[in-house]
Order: structure tokens, then sequence, then C-alpha cells
């Protein structure tokens, strides 16, 4: 099922809705995606980490984004990290550093060690984990 909202990445506009990137398309990230879609209040803008899933996901008429910084000159304000465990927190940052609102599935990760400096960083920018 494919979000009832569609942006071509590159567009740059959101028709009045409040863009969220999910970063991350496969089987979690598409339903973060599907759900953001049907919503209707939010524009969803999928990275994919994978290659080649760019114009696949554009194929399907969906609002894709190359990377992090081409989906936020597409509108989005928030990124829901959907990647492998093992990238959460470096996408969160990522995500953080871009300035953006995060949510990271779970787990964020393996200790909070790991963890500490996704939340040290969104302190210091203003960003909301």
């Amino acid at each position: 099922m494919k979000p009832t909202s569609v942006l071509s990445a590159g567009e740059g506009q959101t028709n009045g809705l409040k863009g969220g990137v999910v970063l991350g398309t496969g089987s979690i990230g598409s339903q973060h995606l599907t759900v953001l879609g049907q919503l209707g209040t939010v524009q969803p803008i999928a990275v994919p980490t994978r290659v080649g899933r760019l114009e696949v996901l554009r194929r399907r008429g969906m609002s894709a984004a190359g990377d992090l910084r081409e989906a936020i000159a597409c509108g989005a304000t928030r990124c829901i990290v959907a990647t492998e465990t093992s990238r959460h927190v470096d996408d969160g940052l990522a995500a953080i550093e871009c300035g953006l609102d995060v949510l990271v599935e779970k787990p964020l990760s393996t200790t909070a060690d790991v963890a500490r400096p996704l939340m040290t960083q969104a302190t210091q920018r203003g960003c909301r984990v």
C-alpha cells in the first residue's frame, strides 16, 4: 500500500503538510511510511539505505530522497530511524546534525554508553529524541 500523499523528491513543496523522513525502507520503515501516508497530516519522505532502492521507491510513486539533506529540502522536519539496529545511533546522530527531531526504532542501542552521544548531541542542538 503506498502513501496517500505523494511528493517527488526535488519538487520542494509539501502541499501544506509537515514532512517526516523515514530513514530505512525495510519492513519496519515501510510500515512507518504507510501509516504516515494514511494519516494525511504528514508528508512521508523515504530515505533508503540500500543501493538501488531509491529509484524503485520513486517508480512506485513514493516521495524518496537520496539522503537526509535532500529530504530536508523536500520539507522534512523530523526523522524516524528504522535502519538496522547496529546503525541506530549513528543514523540518529546524522539526523540530529541536520537539525531533525528523531524517533529511533527499538532497541536504541546495545548499551547506555553507546546511546549517550545521541542524547548529548540532541540536548546541545535542541532536538527531541
